[in-house]
């Protein structure tokens, strides 16, 4: 081997190791921008089902609340019908009779 070899060599290999770091580095940046645009993608998609129906139960829940607030009854049985909806969403809220009547 020559001289000169010995002095090209480590060049060469400094060199190489410079351009793969590059190379990564622009590599990686490359996945991460299209990583980034499929997650906009994907949260600009049409909700969840699950989402759909956790925004319908709210609504029916709130509709149900608004009809409470805006029904011109006693204080008592609005306090009846708000705890029971309170205590449990999906048992059917009992009235007084008197209160049956005057929503029928």
């Amino acid at each position: 081997m020559t001289p000169d070899l010995f002095l090209v060599f480590p060049f060469i290999i400094v060199v190489t190791a410079i351009v793969m770091g590059v190379i990564g580095k622009v590599s990686k940046h490359a996945m991460d921008l299209k990583h980034a645009e499929k997650m906009m993608h994907f949260n600009a998609s049409a909700p969840a089902p699950q989402v759909t129906a956790k925004l319908e139960e709210l609504e029916q829940r709130l509709r149900v609340l608004e009809r409470i607030a805006t029904e011109d009854r006693q204080g008592t049985a609005l306090a009846a019908e708000i705890e029971a909806l309170r205590n449990d969403a999906g048992t059917p809220l009992t009235m007084p009779a008197r209160d049956r009547e005057q929503v029928q």
